[in-house]
């Protein structure tokens, strides 16, 4: 498949360094172990999903979106990330957060008044049964 016939906005910083695992490459005996660092890519702490956001978000934005909605567990990376991506490009995001036991909601609650919550201004409803 050739991305390059894909619409896409830049929401990252790549490409993303590869590291060498010298430590495990020396317990291994070899070959060169290398681990590519997603975590660098800028958008909200980083990570793989911000690849497919590009091309998610610059999909949306080309039909006229103006809000994104997803859905996933508490402290969702994939989450955390769309919400960054959306306003990032001027959009709002909704996110539906699962929450299955009351350690998770007790986490819920601190997202929900953490600095992610204000600098990515995204609705999270609340549902203490943890369904959807």
């Amino acid at each position: 498949m050739h991305l390059a016939r894909f619409t896409r906005v830049s929401l990252g910083h790549f490409p993303t360094p590869l590291e060498k695992l010298e430590n495990l490459t020396k317990a291994l005996g070899g070959p060169d172990i290398y681990i590519k660092r997603d975590d660098c890519t800028g958008l909200a702490t980083g990570g793989n999903k911000t690849r497919k956001l590009e091309f998610l978000v610059a999909d949306a934005m080309e039909k006229g979106v103006d809000t994104l909605v997803t859905q996933g567990a508490t402290q969702s990376n994939h989450v955390r990330q769309t919400a960054a991506a959306a306003r990032k490009v001027g959009m709002t995001c909704h996110a539906l957060l699962e929450r299955g036991s009351r350690m998770q909601e007790t986490v819920m609650r601190l997202w929900e008044t953490s600095c992610w919550t204000i600098c990515c201004a995204w609705n999270m409803p609340f549902d203490p049964t943890g369904r959807i």
